[in-house]
């Protein structure tokens, strides 16, 4: 059986969350064997008044629902939160199991200053 490993980015390096908005992408998972996910939040040189919080949603839905917040769609199963100080970085990791039928990254909550975010997947894929 071969594998196929692909780069996925979700949200682009360089993404600028607002203060209080969201950014929010979404993957459908359903023909892959899952994968690792990573996600990075970098403060400016001014700390946020609340920082940036990561959420890692998934959905049991065998097509991609329409990205948004938690609720009947998307569950959230982590949250990860970002830097407090200026300058600060906070980087992590999660593995996508392949039981995951659909998966959204979401970043949310920096106010006072804006918080400078990522998320990449590397997707793992079987052809038999």
């Amino acid at each position: 059986m071969a594998r196929t490993k692909t780069s996925r980015t979700l949200i682009g390096a360089g993404t600028v969350v607002v203060s209080a908005g969201a950014q929010r992408a979404a993957i459908d998972l359903n023909n892959t064997d899952g994968g690792f996910l990573t996600v990075k939040m970098v403060n400016g040189s001014v700390a946020p008044t609340a920082p940036c919080v990561c959420n890692i949603h998934v959905s049991h839905s065998v097509s991609l629902p329409a990205t948004g917040p938690a609720g009947i769609a998307w569950k959230t199963v982590t949250s990860i939160l970002g830097p407090a100080a200026a300058d600060g970085i906070v980087e992590s990791g999660w593995l996508v199991d392949q039981s995951i039928m659909c998966l959204q990254v979401e970043f949310r909550g920096a106010t006072g200053q804006s918080t400078t975010v990522e998320a990449s997947l590397s997707e793992l894929t079987s052809a038999i």
